[in-house]
This record gives structure tokens, C-alpha cells and sequence, in this order.
């Protein structure tokens, strides 16, 4: 039995109203629970959502991650939940759907960086001028030995 039990929560009136239990594997990862919540309640209305930790305790067990309490952050939203915690535990979490924008970005010659090669520079520059301006002197490099 390898299941890890979330308890969801929604905030109406500043009051927190329970949604629903959901018993996940630990193979799972938060996105997909995530998009049953979001095709549970919302009906895809909304394309993510924020999860904020309201479990009463903080688990932090040897070598795995953990939910600190407030937001959770969107970067572990990939991880396995096994990377999170140990079986048979309980979470609660209050939930905020959100609309995330996304943007398609066209690439064009006006959004291109512009690099220039530093070897190209070089041979069209006069760097290697024929002035002989300096005097070589030996007394300016003294032997080593």
C-alpha cells in the first residue's frame, strides 16, 4: 500500500471548505494531481493551480524532499511523489486556480542576439599594425637563472 492520502481544500469567504480526498500512488507526480483536481472542479476552466501547504505537521524525513508550509513552489511539480515522502501519509492543501498565459515566441532577425565572432574582429581590426613604436631593451626582461 503505497499511497499517500491529500486532503483539498478551497477558500470561500476566508473560510476553508473541504473538496475532496484523494488517495495517490507514490509514482505519481503532483502535476497529475494537479489535472484531476483542475478537471474535477473546474472543468479545464482554469489551466493550473497553486497548492498551499496547511498540513498541520511538516514531514521531513532522511534523503527526500519535503512540503514546507505556504506555496508550493511549481518546480516540484514533476518530481514523484516518492521523492516527497514515505507511504501512508496525510496532506492537506489549499488550492487557487490560476489562468497561466502562454506566450509563443516568434524569433525573427529584429529578436536575434547579435554576436560578433571575436576572431573576425581581430583580422579585420588593426590589431597586428606594422608600427614599430616600441624599442625592445634588454634590461627590461632580466635572465631567470
Amino acid at each position: 500500500m503505497n499511497f499517500v492520502t491529500f486532503d483539498i481544500y478551497k477558500l470561500e469567504n476566508n473560510q476553508k471548505v473541504f473538496l475532496k480526498k484523494y488517495n495517490y500512488s507514490l509514482d505519481k507526480t503532483i502535476l497529475e494531481l494537479k489535472n484531476e483536481i483542475i478537471k474535477d472542479f473546474y472543468q479545464n476552466q482554469f489551466n493550473y493551480i497553486n497548492f498551499m501547504n496547511i498540513t498541520e505537521k511538516v514531514y521531513k524525513d532522511y534523503g527526500l524532499l519535503f512540503f514546507d508550509k505556504g506555496l508550493i513552489s511549481a518546480i516540484n511539480d514533476n518530481y514523484p511523489l516518492n521523492k516527497f515522502s514515505i507511504p501512508n501519509r496525510v496532506f492537506s492543501f489549499l488550492i487557487e486556480p490560476i489562468q497561466l498565459e502562454t506566450k509563443k515566441r516568434e524569433l525573427n532577425n529584429e529578436n536575434k542576439p547579435k554576436f560578433k565572432s571575436r576572431r573576425y574582429e581581430l583580422k579585420n581590426s588593426n590589431y597586428h599594425s606594422n608600427d614599430k613604436n616600441y624599442v625592445f631593451n634588454e634590461d627590461d626582461f632580466p635572465p631567470l637563472c
